[in-house]
C-alpha cells in the first residue's frame, strides 16, 4: 500500500504536534509552579539533622522537600546551593541527580562540607565568631518528557548562622590589680560561649600586656571547649623593675592583645586598661 504524499505529510504534522504538546505540558509544572522546592522550617523538621564538626571540618546536612505537581515524571533533576554574605560565596554544594515520579514528594538532602583550614581569614572569622543572616540560593535543573524538555530555577534566600564561639567579652572594667612583695598581678576576666558542636575541642589563648614602649608581661593557656558558657581569667605577673617603673607612673593606658586559635587559625583582638596605680 502506498502514502500519497499529502498522507505523509498529514502523518508527520501529527506526530510533531504531539511531541510539542509533550514539550509543552512537560515544562507546565514549572511555568504554573507545579514543581516546588522548599527548605523546611524547625516546625517542619527542618532541624532533624544538626551540624557536626570533626577536625576542622563543618559538615551541615540541609533537607529540601521537592514536589512534582506536574503529568511527567522528573528527570535527572540537580540541586545546587551556594551560601555566601554580600554577593560572595563562603560555600557550595551539589546534589547526585535523583527522580521524582509525577504527583510525588521527595526529600532530598544536600551536604555542605567546610572546611575550615581552606577559608580565609575574613570568612573563618564569620563562621567562627560572629552570627550573621548568610544568602542562600539553590538552582534546581531538571529534565522532562524523556530529555525532550529542560528547565532550571533559582530560589534566592537567608540563612541563619550560629557562631561557633561566640558573645566573646574581655570585662577591663573588672580588672584587678593586685600586689604581691615585688610583683604586680593584674587579673582580667573573660568569657565567651562554645557551641555544642565544638564541645571537647581545644582552642589556645595567647595574651600579651604592654603599655606605649614595651611588653610588660604574657598570659597563655589551652583551653578544653565545655558545654555552654566559659569564664576565665587572663593572669599578667609583672615583676623586677619593670614592676617598680610601673608603680612610679600611674595614670597611662595598657593595652591586652589577646590572640585565640582556633582550627590553625588565629582571631586578635586589642583591649584597654587604665593603669591608675594601687591604692593602700
Amino acid at each position: 500500500m502506498r502514502w500519497s504524499l499529502l498522507a505523509v505529510r498529514a502523518g508527520i504534522a501529527v506526530i510533531s504536534t504531539f511531541v510539542v504538546a509533550m514539550v509543552i505540558l512537560s515544562i507546565m509544572p514549572l511555568a504554573s509552579g507545579g514543581l516546588e522546592v522548599e527548605v523546611p522550617d524547625s516546625d517542619d523538621g527542618g532541624d532533624g539533622i544538626e551540624p557536626s564538626y570533626q577536625d576542622g571540618v563543618i559538615t551541615v546536612s540541609i533537607p529540601l522537600d521537592i514536589s512534582n505537581g506536574g503529568f511527567f515524571a522528573i528527570q535527572d533533576l540537580r540541586l545546587h546551593m551556594t551560601v555566601g554574605k554580600d554577593g560572595r560565596t563562603i560555600v557550595e554544594s551539589s546534589s547526585v541527580p535523583t527522580t521524582i515520579a509525577a504527583g510525588a514528594d521527595q526529600r532530598v538532602i544536600l551536604t555542605m562540607t567546610i572546611d575550615l583550614s581552606r577559608m580565609s581569614q575574613e570568612d573563618w572569622e564569620r563562621l567562627v565568631f560572629e552570627s550573621a543572616d548568610l544568602e542562600r540560593n539553590i538552582t534546581v535543573e531538571a529534565g522532562y518528557a524523556l530529555g525532550l524538555a529542560s528547565a532550571s530555577l533559582r530560589i534566592a534566600g537567608e540563612m541563619e548562622w550560629e557562631p561557633l564561639v561566640g558573645d566573646f567579652q574581655v570585662n577591663t572594667d573588672a580588672a584587678q590589680f593586685c600586689q604581691e612583695g615585688p610583683d604586680i598581678n593584674i587579673r582580667v576576666p573573660f568569657s565567651f560561649q562554645a557551641s555544642s558542636m565544638i564541645q571537647g575541642s581545644t582552642v589556645e589563648v595567647n595574651a600579651t600586656l604592654s603599655n606605649a614602649t614595651s611588653e610588660l608581661s604574657c598570659s597563655d593557656m589551652s583551653i578544653t571547649l565545655p558545654e555552654g558558657r566559659y569564664q576565665g581569667m587572663l593572669s599578667f605577673i609583672i615583676d623586677g623593675t619593670t614592676a617598680q617603673e610601673l608603680m612610679a607612673n600611674p595614670g597611662q593606658q595598657l593595652t591586652v592583645g589577646l590572640d585565640m586559635t582556633f582550627a590553625g587559625m588565629t582571631l586578635h583582638r586589642e583591649y584597654q586598661i587604665y593603669w591608675g596605680g594601687i591604692s593602700g
